[in-house]
């Protein structure tokens, strides 16, 4: 690179060395938490403390399905582990056979870990440029762009690292379906979104709401690939055990749900809501917590759907490409409010809402509300971390705070497009 393409740069390529550095941090400690030492007891390069043994091992044993002898099975769902089980399709379990295929979790562990870096980072920087190109930002603000997303979802990464999990990629595809979405290439949309569901169901609504708008050809790609992704390990496993996993799966997902709902690490607002009125013994007496945390979650997200579709007929809204990255975004924070279920890894999709604000904020003079929520957002974020151990009490709280943060970034979002796009224009 020349000097005079260095000097233009050099605020992104800050921005790079800072990410790497910072991540470079976090593998190695995060690392040296999960991987087991030989005191502990536990089988040498053996990991513990991390969902990524989860991955590994239902990878691991669907490779060992697909090569050992035929009467031979290895159970790819463990219906005997209450909490760290596999709980995504067999698809996933398929693809991740390259990590599955090293012999010791340690070092498909590092390998995952530097992966998850590279992909985040990649998002990261792609995105920003989307938003620069798209919304008309000058070069200058895109380290800007940059480091807010970082900022804004940096705990949310670190859980990823922490863990071992795969909230990095769905992300990514989230971000992939955007850049399609503004393109308006439907089908391509459809596909990232059936990649998707295979280890995320909780954005399944979103299909309704395309369904909602007419975009059939959306719908129509998802609703193809979806089953076809669903049945191609049956390549080399072949059909009848592929049935018998898509069943496991389905046994899986039916335990999991309904053992986590009242988990108090659940940051959906499905589950504040949810919580609140099980301490009504009508409420409890009346409905079992399952059905009503789905019963809840459909009508938030149902009545999130008309809100929007209404807000973007009016003044011809949707007719601005700059709505689209406010459509998805709004959609993204909807499925995370109204999930029965939302982990804290889950929120690091909040780049692209992150993002939005940022861009509205520097083309808008009058921006103490979104300046003001990306504020409240991060505060809220970081409660019951490191960062506020040292503030008496802060660290007891067990409520939905970044679930409320959210709420404040859809807040900022519909404010902020008001005021670039009012109904009048």
């Amino acid at each position: 690179m020349s000097r005079l393409n260095i000097k233009k740069h050099k605020y992104i390529l800050i921005f790079i060395a800072a990410f790497v550095l910072i991540s470079a941090g976090a593998d190695i400690y995060y690392y040296g938490r999960m991987v087991a030492a030989k005191q502990d007891a536990l089988v040498e390069g053996d990991i513990y403390m991390s969902d990524f043994k989860v991955f590994w091992t239902a990878s691991h044993n669907m490779f060992l399905n697909i090569t050992d002898h035929p009467e031979k099975q290895y159970p790819v769902y463990d219906k005997n582990e209450p909490f760290y089980h596999f709980r995504y399709s067999p698809f996933t379990a398929f693809i991740l056979i390259p990590f599955g295929m090293i012999p010791l979790m340690s070092v498909s562990l590092a390998m995952w870990t530097i992966m998850s870096n590279a992909v985040f980072l990649w998002a990261l920087l792609f995105l920003a440029k989307r938003f620069r190109d798209d919304f008309g930002i000058q070069g200058k603000f895109m380290p800007v762009i940059c480091w807010v997303m970082f900022i804004g979802t940096l705990r949310f990464y670190l859980m990823n690292i922490s863990i071992g999990q795969t909230d990095v990629f769905a992300a990514a595809l989230l971000v992939l379906f955007l850049a399609a979405y503004v393109k308006g290439k439907e089908i391509i949309c459809g596909v990232l979104i059936a990649l998707l569901l295979q280890f995320k169901p909780s954005f399944a609504p979103i299909l309704l709401y395309f369904l909602l708008t007419g975009k059939w050809r959306l719908v129509l790609g998802a609703v193809i690939s979806f089953p076809v992704l669903l049945f191609l390990p049956a390549l080399a496993l072949g059909p009848a055990r592929t049935v018998a996993l898509l069943g496991d799966w389905r046994e899986m997902l039916n335990m999991s749900v309904t053992s986590q709902l009242l988990n108090y690490k659940n940051q959906s607002i499905t589950y504040g809501v949810g919580t609140l009125l099980l301490k009504l013994n009508s409420v409890k007496n009346a409905i079992s917590v399952g059905n009503l945390f789905i019963m809840l979650g459909g009508l938030f997200t149902l009545n999130s759907y008309v809100e929007l579709i209404g807000f973007g007929k009016r003044g011809k809204r949707r007719d601005h490409k700059e709505y689209k990255y406010f459509e998805v975004s709004l959609l993204v924070m909807i499925s995370l409010l109204f999930s029965p279920i939302s982990w804290v890894a889950t929120f690091i999709a909040l780049i692209i809402p992150l993002g939005m604000i940022v861009c509205f904020a520097v083309k808008n003079e009058e921006r103490k509300v979104m300046c003001g929520a990306l504020l409240a957002f991060f505060v809220l974020s970081i409660l019951n971390t490191d960062l506020t151990k040292f503030i008496p009490l802060v660290n007891t709280w067990r409520f939905i705070s970044i679930a409320f943060g959210t709420l404040l970034l859809a807040f900022a979002a519909v404010v902020a497009y008001q005021k670039k796009h009012p109904c009048s224009s």
